[in-house]
């Protein structure tokens, strides 16, 4: 991974809008984040916090990192890709279609790259 674009305006992106930006480092979530994120949220599935049942019954034999905890982690692999220099906050203000292509194992390495089309899922394991 290079060093993140940098520009000053958020709307100075679109000149970059169909080149490749990234891909990030890798990264890897473990289940004692899963869990906090899973209590947290109350969402505990059995996917996500039952190591036991999950090295029986899925494909990985490991739990599978909520959907909402990758969003969550969008905004830190955002800032890998492009940052910009003048402002004083920002947000992540939308987002239009959200699919998940493939389910990221706990502790499986993964990170964001460029959509290959404006349908691309932007994340690889």
């Amino acid at each position: 991974m290079g060093e993140p674009l940098r520009v000053k305006q958020a709307s100075d992106l679109g000149q970059f809008l169909h080149q490749p930006l990234g891909p990030t480092q890798w990264h890897q979530v473990g289940q004692d984040t899963i869990n906090a994120f899973a209590a947290l949220t109350n969402d505990l599935q059995w996917i996500h916090v039952d190591s036991s049942r999950a090295a029986h019954e899925l494909t990985s034999g490991r739990t599978i990192v909520p959907g909402h905890l990758l969003l969550a982690l969008l905004p830190s692999l955002i800032r890998e890709t492009y940052l910009v220099t003048e402002v004083q906050s920002g947000w992540l203000a939308a987002l239009r279609y959200v699919r998940f292509r493939q389910a990221i194992a706990c502790d499986a390495p993964f990170r964001r790259t460029h959509p290959r089309n404006t349908a691309g899922s932007g994340l690889a394991r």
